[in-house]
């Protein structure tokens, strides 16, 4: 597995997205450059750069709530241990901006919330056969997570899953900031030699559709409809989406 943290490439500026899929669904178009502060409404190009034929070769996977069931983490009870004012949506944002005592202590008691759940995580329905399945095909497999290094090893030793993924971020990684941001993928897509739109990101909220709609990638959403937690039947802008994971395979087959 690639040690994307003790890495020290990356992409410096966006090659051109492209503004069409399979679907009959027109693709949006964004470009991102690290010099440029990240906006969740990207910038929006013409057409003529892009490549709508480009052959997938990668797919970058979020893991709660799309690989493994949504509910093993109380995310209401996080927020409470650690203090997060209602009125504050992204809970990593805001400890970023507590002074280093208080931050200390809303770490701490993320990673306990985190911890207690991780011994309660399922795979999501069909997620291994699928796994199975696309690793058979032209393609590199990764992780991107707003979870710790810490639970994406426990993930993946719990299920056996070591030598699925060829790299896997969390928001422990250095070299760049945690979705919506669309470092990571732009990082991925250099250690891969790709082009960002040769990769796919698949999750189930909003931040996984950002990060991958401003780094040019594909985008799919994991659709959860009976979601107690997560209400995403408000997300329209992937270019794709599936309900059971194993719809994806034929997904990727015709893109690959």
């Amino acid at each position: 597995m690639l040690k994307v943290s003790s890495r020290n490439g990356f992409v410096s500026a966006l090659l051109a997205s492209r503004t069409s899929h399979v679907l009959a669904r027109p693709r949006r178009s964004h470009a991102y450059s690290r010099t440029q502060e990240f906006s969740t409404s990207p910038v929006r190009l013409g057409q003529a750069s892009q490549d709508a034929n480009a052959p997938l070769r990668g797919v970058v996977f979020d893991l709660d709530g799309t690989l493994t069931k949504e509910g093993s983490l109380d995310f209401d009870e996080m927020y409470r241990r650690a203090g997060k004012p209602p009125a504050e949506k992204n809970i990593l944002a805001w400890v970023e901006t507590l002074p280093l005592d208080e931050k200390a202590k809303a770490e701490k008691a993320i990673r306990e919330v985190e911890r207690e759940g991780y011994q309660r995580q399922e795979l999501t329905t069909n997620c291994k056969a699928m796994l199975e399945q696309l690793r058979k095909r032209p393609l590199k497999l990764a992780i991107l997570t707003r979870n710790s290094d810490e639970g994406v090893q426990i993930f993946l030793d719990m299920f056996g899953l070591h030598n699925t993924f060829a790299a896997t971020f969390s928001r422990d990684w250095k070299l760049g900031r945690a979705k919506p941001h669309p470092d990571a993928l732009l990082h991925v897509a250099e250690e891969w030699s790709l082009a960002p739109q040769q990769i796919m990101m698949v999750g189930d909220w909003k931040d996984d559709i950002e990060a991958g709609l401003a780094a040019g990638t594909r985008t799919c959403l994991k659709r959860n409809p009976h979601s107690k937690q997560r209400d995403n039947s408000g997300i329209t802008s992937a270019d794709f989406d599936v309900q059971d994971l194993l719809e994806l395979v034929p997904l990727v087959d015709r893109l690959v």
